[in-house]
């Protein structure tokens, strides 16, 4: 046993297994097993590219292998690494990229130099290295176990008692449009100073109604989603935002009461947001909110290239070709997840629809004024995220956008539900936190029976409501509470 662990370099295919294992324990519920995979594979193909090129300088399949593990391990452990020394030093000299990275280059020359040079056997660590990781992967694994164990899915057999399947139900689609960062028309009018009715009477005339001061139950997005489909506040939360909160928020919303019960009644669900939901990957991710394999291979040093040095080339030096292009990729991001919504609207199904789609507009960056031109210039800048001008801008831009995606459901799918929603309000005042909850909700039911939809209704109480009147259901109403999170996103 222990001779083959010090002859054969299998820790070049144990790290990588290692890294995705474990980011995918940490973050277990979070991010689809597959894509763990795709990425591990990716991992391993590139240590073996590396190792065939490192060969040929070395002949020497030991010195190749150390070479390469020392490269893949210094950027997959950069970030906490790099974390922890900032933490002792604060943010001096030592801990700068311009200081970092020359000095890490000229220590990997030195490395291959002495190797090149040494005729030393590295059998010991060979053998150090595999049974290393042989070990980390098998506590990874007993984690994952214990965790799957742990966890228990919503069915059928689950579901709170009022939720009975209602076979003489009418089942229309269903669409849920949240529009990230939409405030109500009481703090656009009465702390924004821009009045908003014109929008709420085109909602109107298209037979909508409008929740008067409605609200948030949470300051966050991934917070205010789980409790708006979980239809419940998320357990032993408080106010605590940390990992743990995280999770819980992002399960609540993968695994969530109202898609389950949906597709107990037939519903086909359809995930056009940066969120897993009902176990559909999400199709897109957000640089607000980190999803999928990107929450463990954002602090790789690759990760925080991109994050760090490439996003301060564009704010320091004003790189026009790379603000011109983080303005497209999110306007093109927002563009195609709409057009995927109106094409499913405008395609028959044999089943009823439940159809999520989750857009960035009006929330910061602020990418359009209310003509539709997109600004180059400033909208990436964090310092615009105050901007109640290019907030109110990019909110009369919205409108039009939005006004022409629910007229093109409406004619794809006429006898469709359609909630038009908020997840919180404008979050960028001094001393505002009541604002941080002011979140836009509006509904249209095609029967326009609206008498259950109350005002100050939150959104933890929206499908209780939804429910109750579209299918008869006796789901009791929840509190309106609001709970502020710190350090919220």
């Amino acid at each position: 046993m222990i001779q083959p662990l010090k002859k054969y370099s299998i820790y070049l295919f144990l790290l990588p297994i290692f890294f995705v294992l474990h980011g995918y324990v940490n973050y277990f519920g979070r991010i689809p097993a597959n894509d763990t995979n795709i990425l591990c594979l990716k991992y391993i193909g590139i240590s073996l590219l590396l190792v065939f090129l490192f060969y040929f300088l070395y002949k020497n399949l030991q010195k190749a292998s150390i070479t390469v593990f020392i490269i893949i391990a210094y950027n997959f452990f950069f970030g906490p690494v790099h974390d922890f020394f900032k933490n002792i030093t604060g943010n001096s000299f030592w801990v700068k990229y311009t200081f970092i990275l020359p000095v890490s280059a000229l220590l990997l020359v030195a490395i291959i130099i002495l190797l090149k040079k040494t005729k030393k056997d590295f059998s010991t660590i060979t053998g150090y290295l595999n049974l290393l990781f042989l070990l980390l992967i098998l506590i990874d694994v007993g984690n994952l176990i214990l965790k799957k164990n742990k966890k228990t899915f919503i069915t059928s057999a689950n579901l709170p008692k009022e939720l009975t399947s209602c076979d003489t139900c009418a089942k229309p689609d269903i669409y849920l449009i949240v529009a990230d960062e939409y405030a109500n028309n009481k703090q656009l009018k009465e702390i924004l100073h821009f009045d908003n009715s014109a929008f709420e009477a085109d909602l109107t005339a298209r037979g909508f109604h409008i929740i008067q001061n409605s609200k948030s139950n949470y300051n966050s997005t991934p917070f205010s989603i789980a409790s708006l489909l979980g239809m419940d506040y998320i357990d032993s939360l408080g106010d605590r935002f940390n990992d743990r909160s995280l999770n819980a928020s992002f399960n609540q919303i993968n695994d969530n009461v109202v898609t389950a019960w949906l597709q107990h009644e037939g519903y086909e669900v359809k995930n056009y947001s940066a969120f897993p939901l009902a176990g559909i990957p999400n199709p897109v991710s957000s640089s607000f909110f980190t999803t999928g394999t990107d929450l463990f291979t954002m602090h790789t040093l690759v990760g925080r290239f991109n994050s760090d040095l490439r996003w301060n080339f564009i704010t320091r030096f004003k790189i026009k070709s790379e603000i011109r292009n983080f303005v497209q990729v999110r306007l093109n991001q927002t563009t195609n997840l709409i057009k995927k919504t109106i094409i499913e609207a405008n395609q028959k199904s044999s089943k009823p629809r439940f159809v999520y789609l989750h857009t960035m507009m009006p929330h910061f960056p602020y990418l359009m004024d209310k003509n539709g031109n997109a600004d180059y210039s400033a909208s990436f800048l964090e310092t615009n995220r105050f901007n109640t001008d290019g907030y109110i801008g990019y909110l009369q831009y919205s409108n039009k956008v939005f006004i022409d995606m629910i007229d093109k459901i409406k004619q794809g799918s006429p006898n469709a539900v359609i909630i038009f929603m908020g997840d919180h309000g404008f979050r960028h005042l001094e001393g505002n936190d009541e604002g941080h909850f002011m979140s836009f909700n509006s509904i249209f039911i095609p029967g326009k029976n609206y008498s259950q939809f109350y005002e100050g209704m939150s959104m933890v109480n929206e499908f209780r409501v939804l429910l109750n009147t579209q299918f008869n259901k006796q789901l009791p109403l929840l509190k309106d509470s609001t709970i502020f999170l710190e350090n919220w996103w």
